[in-house]
């Protein structure tokens, strides 16, 4: 099972299920969770709440055994530009940051971290290099 961990902006919708984004990354299997809020993993982070985070991806990982993390940060986010944070770089380092806090927490979980151009669909991991996509972009 994945869980995937990501902000509620309906733009990532088209790109996740119409153009079949998540397929094609394999986030979306037939069976996976969705944790999802306003400023995705960022949230968490700025509202001091990593604790309960992890309390919500214990449950999903043991109780349901999930095998896998997908981590999705996108650009122009409406949480990032609320507290002056909205650029590639805070997007990548919190994802990286997160990353590196879950590989420690779950070490046997595969952990992965997006980025996903919420103009074009086009998607980074999370060291900013840029992932290559059969769809066509706009």
């Amino acid at each position: 099972m994945t869980i995937l961990v990501r902000c509620a902006d309906p733009r990532i919708n088209i790109f996740l299920e119409e153009i079949g984004v998540a397929d094609q990354l394999g986030i979306l299997k037939s069976d996976y969770a969705v944790i999802s809020n306003t400023g995705s993993i960022r949230y968490f982070i700025e509202k001091s709440q990593l604790e309960d985070f992890y309390k919500q991806l214990e449950i999903l990982v043991y109780h349901f055994k999930a095998d896998r993390i997908s981590l999705l940060n996108h650009t122009d986010c409406g949480f990032y530009k609320s507290i002056g944070k909205d650029d590639e770089d805070n997007y990548l380092t919190d994802l990286k940051e997160i990353k590196t806090k879950l590989n420690s927490k779950f070490p046997d979980l595969r952990i992965d971290g997006y980025l996903m151009d919420t103009e074009t669909g086009g998607m980074k991991n999370e060291a900013g290099e840029k992932i290559e996509l059969p769809y066509t972009q706009k």
